[in-house]
């Protein structure tokens, strides 16, 4: 009769226990990996629901300030109201009428109204690209802020305005964004892009680089000679500045066209 060999039931129980243990650790590494796989996903799951809340909100505040804009231009703001063939500014009330489908203007809130059938628009012109400001070119006296002009136009005409304020034009720009019918060939001005063309027309208003000319014509000799030197080397870095300012703020947001 064979004895058994202690020494290979020794083998086979260090095997069978090696095996064990490299199964328990493969299955305790399985269940990290598990562990870090299941936080990944409810990371995520929060991540998403957070980002989708801020949507949700930016948008709620959107509608919120696209409602404060509309009950402002069915209310009625006072604008300039351009006149080409006399060649003048006259005060005018001018609304947009509850159902969306007219802008009425006239010389009182209650006197009689003249009206533009929302429809029938076909561009809406901001700032420097509108008739109310380019009407002013060349000299003309009384040229307003490019970013306070208003346009807005029909095959037939145009309702030419001047603004009193910037949350005037602001609300009636954007909000005539939301009321007019979509055309293919008339750009929507985001709320960011009206911004940045506002800040970009005031600095090409202000006085500065390329100025206006309203330095009075005995002191412009004066005026050249303090230019020289320190002065005139701050006044170049100055004007540097801003036309890089300029060219940035172009690159972000192309030139607005109704």
């Amino acid at each position: 009769m064979r004895l058994p060999n202690p020494l290979a039931f020794e083998l086979q129980d260090v095997a069978q226990n090696s095996a064990l243990q490299r199964a328990q650790e493969a299955e305790a590494a399985l269940r990290e990996e598990l562990r870090e796989a299941r936080g990944q996903l409810q990371h995520q799951a929060e991540d998403a629901k957070r980002a989708r809340e801020a949507d949700e909100a930016a948008v709620a505040a959107e509608a919120s300030i696209m409602q404060d804009r509309l009950a402002q231009m069915h209310g009625g703001t006072w604008f300039d109201k351009v006149a080409f063939r006399r060649q003048v500014k006259q005060e005018r009330f001018v609304r947009l009428s509850f159902d969306l489908q007219r802008i009425e203007w006239g010389q009182s809130q209650q006197g009689p109204l003249k009206v533009l059938p929302v429809a029938a628009i076909i561009r809406v012109d901001y700032g420097d690209a509108s008739r109310s400001f380019r009407c002013f070119e060349f000299g003309r006296p009384g040229k307003p802020e490019p970013g306070f002009c208003l346009s807005i136009s029909t095959p037939s005409r145009s309702l030419d305005l001047i603004a009193f304020s910037e949350r005037d034009i602001e609300a009636w720009v954007l909000g005539l964004n939301e009321v007019v019918p979509y055309r293919p060939e008339r750009q929507r001005f985001t709320a960011q892009e009206f911004l940045l063309r506002r800040s970009l027309l005031r600095l090409e208003f202000a006085d500065g680089c390329g100025g206006s000319g309203d330095l009075d014509p005995e002191n412009e000799d004066d005026a050249a000679s303090a230019g020289t030197g320190a002065g005139s080397r701050g006044m170049s870095n100055a004007c540097a500045g801003m036309e890089q300012m300029r060219n940035g703020m172009r690159r972000l947001m192309p030139r607005y066209r109704g």
